[in-house]
């Protein structure tokens, strides 16, 4: 019996045979660049593998600052263990160490209570005892210039917490608290004041974020009361990416 429709039929098988010749075509244009790379001189072959190269030494630098500022987080931590500090709590792929706000201020205020001075003490020390192996005058065999800065933040919940003229009052809580927490730790190990990183600028500062970098969404939870102290890691210099450049632009001259 004869299809009713014959043409939809022819245009579909043809629909197949024009899809399949593509196929074809495709994987033939595909072996003919396996073959052409194959063919190509060794001096094409090796300026690939060069670039190559180059560019799994940067990705490797890169990874191995990552895995440096790891090792300074968990030497602080240790440090603090010693000192009878074990519960500190750290995001190693932020390079972040986080108190809790309770930790050393009350609710709403900006003072650092009595029962914080000797955990702050404590991180005073070992901060300034750890960090200079991994600033610009890295004075460690085996550390290396890493850091680009590192803030003590500082972090509210969203309850209202009014100025005096009546503006959002959580802006100047959270930089005060960031404020009283770095005097502290400057005041308690001055060292920490006179490190620079590889630009010769000053590397501990003060951030201040009111409540816009919420840990869990809640208006009141202690959990986003924080103070942070974020390391961060130092872009490629200027110098290492022209070697890289220069280094890809001889490849290609040879």
């Amino acid at each position: 019996m004869r299809p009713r429709h014959p043409g939809v039929v022819r245009e579909v098988q043809n629909y197949f045979i024009s899809f399949t010749d593509l196929l074809v075509g495709v994987l033939f244009i595909f072996i003919i660049l396996i073959m052409a790379y194959a063919l190509s001189g060794s001096s094409e072959r090796e300026a690939i593998q060069r670039k190559q190269q180059v560019l799994e030494n940067q990705i490797s630098l890169l990874e191995g600052r990552v895995e440096l500022r790891k090792k300074l987080l968990k030497d602080i931590a240790a440090g603090m263990a010693r000192k009878g500090y074990g519960e500190v709590e750290i995001n190693y792929d932020d390079g972040v160490i986080r108190f809790k706000s309770d930790q050393f201020f009350d609710v709403g205020s900006d003072k650092l209570k009595p029962g914080a001075f000797g955990l702050l003490d404590a991180l005073a020390k070992v901060v300034a005892e750890k960090m200079p192996c991994y600033v610009d005058t890295a004075p460690c065999t085996q550390g290396v210039p890493i850091l680009e800065a590192v803030y003590i933040e500082g972090h509210t919940d969203r309850q209202l917490n009014l100025s005096p003229d009546g503006s959002d009052g959580n802006w100047p809580l959270s930089s005060n608290r960031a404020h009283q927490t770095f005097r502290f730790l400057t005041e308690r190990a001055p060292v920490l004041s006179s490190m620079t990183n590889s630009s010769g600028k000053e590397l501990l500062s003060i951030s201040a974020y009111a409540a816009t970098r919420e840990l869990e969404r809640a208006e009141d939870s202690a959990r986003n009361r924080r103070i942070e102290i974020r390391f961060l890691l130092a872009a490629p210099r200027q110098v290492d990416l022209d070697r890289a450049r220069s280094t890809i632009g001889e490849s290609d001259k040879r």
